[in-house]
C-alpha cells in the first residue's frame, strides 16, 4: 500500500451524516457526462493510493462514531474512511469500482493534532465552511502503513449501498480525545432527533474472505504508479470465533434496512440482465 494525498482543501463539509475534509465538485474531479470522461477543469488532482497492486483515485474522507468495524469483537470510538476510485476515466461520476481506507481511533486523553488542524471550524448543522489550506493526509497515514491492513471486498455504509468496494482496514490505529469526540457527537445529535452515532450495524461475514498483510509501505514507486507491490496472505474469516484475530473480524457490509429492499431488487434486475448470480460474485446475497 502507498498513500500519496498531499493537496489543497477548499471547504469543510457537514454532509448532514459526517464530518467531511473537502467535497466532490467540478474543479477538483474529472466529470462524467453520459458514458464520456470529461477533462479536468483547472487541472487539479486530490492525490492517489495504490491498493493491491491497483491505483485508485482520492476522492475525500469522512468519519463515522462509533466505528463500523470491530477487531477481535472490539468497537472503537472514531474511524476515518478515505474514499478512492480506481483510476479509470470512464469510472468518474459513478459509485463503481471504489476502495476506502479505514482507520480506526482508540479513546485517549491527548487530543489529535491532526484532527485539530480542522475540526473546530467544521459546521455543527449540514454545510460547508471555507477552509482554504493544504493538508498532507499522506503524513497522517504513513505512520500507520507498518503496522498492515485487513482487505475485504464489501459495500458501501450509506445508501447507496453499492457492492464491490475494496475496503482496506489499517491494523495499527490512531486517537482521539473527549473533546474532539464530542463535538462530533453533538453534532449528529443535533441533526438526528438526538441520535449522537453515525455508524452501521456490524453484519456476519456470509463466507466472505479476510485478507492480512502484517505491513504496508509507505516507500513511493521506482516507476509509474501499477508497479509491483507486495500481496497480503489470504486468511478465510469465520463467523463467530471471536477469540482468534482477524478470523473474528466482523464488517459492515451492508447499510441496514434504509433502501436495503429496493438495492436488492435493483441489483437482482442488473445481474439477470448480465446473466450473473450471487454465487458468481464469489459471495452470498445478504439479507
Amino acid at each position: 500500500m502507498q498513500v500519496h494525498i498531499k493537496k489543497h482543501v477548499p471547504l469543510l463539509l457537514n454532509s448532514g451524516i459526517y464530518f467531511e475534509l473537502d467535497k466532490t465538485q467540478p474543479e477538483h474531479l474529472v466529470r462524467r457526462s453520459g458514458d464520456e470522461a470529461a477533462h479536468i477543469v483547472n487541472g487539479r488532482g486530490k492525490g492517489w493510493s495504490l491498493l493491491l497492486n491497483e491505483t485508485y483515485r482520492f476522492y475525500q474522507v469522512h468519519w463515522h462514531a462509533p466505528s463500523e468495524n470491530r477487531i477481535d469483537g472490539r468497537e472503537y470510538a472514531l474511524e476515518a474512511h478515505y474514499v478512492h476510485q480506481l483510476d479509470i476515466p470512464s469510472l468518474v461520476g459513478s459509485n463503481e469500482r471504489l476502495g476506502v481506507i479505514a482507520v480506526l481511533y482508540e479513546l485517549s486523553q491527548q487530543c489529535n493534532p491532526q484532527l485539530d488542524q480542522f475540526w473546530d471550524r467544521v459546521p455543527m448543522r449540514p454545510g460547508d465552511a471555507p477552509f482554504d489550506e493544504t493538508v498532507d493526509m499522506s503524513s497522517w497515514l504513513e505512520p500507520l502503513l507498518p503496522g498492515g491492513y485487513y482487505s475485504w471486498s464489501g459495500s458501501l455504509t450509506t445508501p447507496p449501498c453499492t457492492e464491490g468496494v475494496s475496503w482496506n482496514l489499517l491494523r495499527q490505529r490512531s486517537f482521539v480525545c473527549d473533546r474532539q469526540l464530542e463535538r462530533l457527537k453533538a453534532s449528529l445529535a443535533g441533526m438526528q432527533e438526538g441520535v449522537d452515532v453515525n455508524n452501521r450495524v456490524i453484519q456476519p461475514l456470509h463466507g466472505r474472505s479476510v485478507r492480512v498483510s502484517t505491513s504496508a509501505t509507505a516507500t513511493p514507486p521506482a516507476t509509474a504508479p501499477g508497479g509491483p507491490a507486495g500481496q497480503p496472505e489470504p486468511l478465510t474469516a469465520v463467523l463467530g470465533l471471536m477469540g482468534v484475530a482477524a478470523t473474528a473480524f466482523l464488517i459492515v457490509v451492508n447499510c441496514g434496512a434504509i433502501k436495503r429492499q429496493i438495492m436488492a431488487d435493483d441489483q437482482k434486475r442488473r445481474e439477470a440482465k448480465a446473466g450473473r448470480t450471487p454465487a458468481s460474485r464469489g459471495y452470498q446475497e445478504l439479507a
